[in-house]
């Protein structure tokens, strides 16, 4: 199902950009990506809308809609659908485009994901933005080596984040996080500010984070997942993983 704030609902063919546009030209757009559960459930829902707002302040880009609306667009989409829905919400210049599709969950994803690390970063990591090529291009590198995800790593060397997802990682009984020159993720905040345990904002490089006790990585279509392979670097779902894991889905 696609959703427009201005055009009301759409069918696929309707869905078109202007190719003049700075959005179709440029990607000078922002993007959110969340999920239901059954019965229209949402999670956070609020701090997505307030992150693609502030955002688009800050960029300059206007919705001629209230977050307010926005939110009621949103439910309306969402509904009472049986099913968990994969929703991804456009902002471009006058227009919010929502995109609903029924999300296919893998139950082996909770037992381990393996990520690949690629000389890659975002020019601009605190949005979410639609010039998303940088990301796309780390994560098809990583589909093709039979990774899950890419970890983005910056000219000095530090693990910045996967090109989907939050990066964690645990050592010595505390659990770290990286907040610089990322992406500020919703999950991962609410993890900052909920957590049964304090997490620690912190930077590290490759060769110190292959020899960590635990990662984890975090968004919102798949909540936290165990990471289980760097390259040949092997990781067990240790006990504070399995922790936070338990918490996250016991808030939803």
């Amino acid at each position: 199902m696609i959703l427009s704030s201005k055009r009301g609902r759409l069918a696929p063919d309707q869905a078109q950009l202007n190719a003049l546009s700075p959005g179709a030209q440029y990607g000078l757009g922002l993007f959110e990506t969340l999920r239901t559960w059954p019965g229209g459930k949402f999670f956070l829902a609020q701090e997505h809308l307030r992150r693609l707002y502030q955002s688009a302040e800050e960029l300059g880009i206007h919705f001629q809609v209230t977050q307010m609306r926005a939110m009621e667009l949103l439910e309306s989409m969402a509904g009472s659908n049986s099913s968990s829905l994969r929703i991804k919400i456009m902002g471009l210049e006058g227009e919010l485009i929502f995109i609903s599709e029924i999300l296919h969950e893998d139950p082996e994803l909770i037992d381990g994901v393996r990520l690949l690390p690629v000389d890659q970063t975002r020019s601009l990591p605190q949005y979410k933005s639609l010039n998303y090529l940088d990301c796309l291009l780390a994560w098809n590198q990583a589909h093709e080596a039979g990774c899950f995800d890419a970890i983005l790593i910056d000219q000095l060397g530090y693990c910045r984040e996967t090109s989907r997802a939050n990066l964690f990682w645990v050592r010595g009984g505390q659990i770290y996080s990286n907040q610089e020159k990322s992406l500020p993720g919703i999950t991962q905040s609410f993890l900052f500010a909920h957590a049964p345990r304090k997490v620690q904002p912190s930077q590290i490089q490759l060769a110190g984070l292959r020899a960590v006790d635990e990662i984890f990585i975090t968004n919102s279509i798949r909540g936290v997942l165990p990471v289980k392979q760097i390259q040949d670097q092997n990781f067990a779902l240790g006990p504070i993983t399995r922790e936070i894991m338990d918490f996250y889905q016991s808030s939803l």
